[in-house]
């Protein structure tokens, strides 16, 4: 299908090459046969519904993963998460509640309180569903929306979740 493709793009003709190259094959399938957990992660992750301790735990699935991942290619991947991971300093904090919100541990993240922990327990792990509520609530602050009320905007935002939800 790309072969029909013209070469009028530097991108069409870089990806010409690349599936050109012998080593795609086992490249593809090294991928296929140690990584299939990430996708599934990432779309857990993404979900609004579930508690932060189960996107914990699911991180943490591919973590343990990671620990298997062969090769150099496995390993130069799994260098690269922890790097990714230890300058996300908000993951410490996930796991510190997790563990709260589990019974495991009692110690919060700084400056947490008790309420601040349940309020947290159905807290997005990733910043997926703020940016699709930011694109679509987007209108709200346009140039035309000038005298919105907060009754409004609370009504809208009823009718917003609740819509949501089915």
């Amino acid at each position: 299908m790309v072969e029909m493709l013209g070469e009028d793009a530097a991108s069409i003709t870089k990806v010409k090459s690349i599936l050109q190259e012998p080593a795609l094959g086992s490249q593809l399938f090294f991928l296929a046969s140690h990584f299939t957990k990430i996708p599934s992660t990432i779309e857990t992750l993404q979900r609004s519904d579930i508690a932060v301790s189960t996107s914990v735990h699911e991180f943490k699935t591919v973590l343990h993963e990671a620990e298997k991942w062969p090769g150099k290619h496995g390993k130069k991947i799994k260098e690269k998460l922890y790097a990714v991971l230890e300058r996300n300093c908000g993951w410490q904090s996930l796991f510190k509640l997790s563990a709260a919100l589990e019974g495991e541990a009692m110690e919060f993240p700084n400056g947490w309180s008790r309420e601040d922990a349940l309020a947290a327990k159905y807290a997005p792990a990733t910043s997926a569903e703020v940016e699709r509520t930011f694109s679509k609530l987007k209108y709200l602050l346009s140039d035309r929306r000038l005298t919105m009320t907060v009754k409004t905007l609370s009504s809208y935002l009823i009718v917003y979740n609740n819509y949501k939800n089915y």
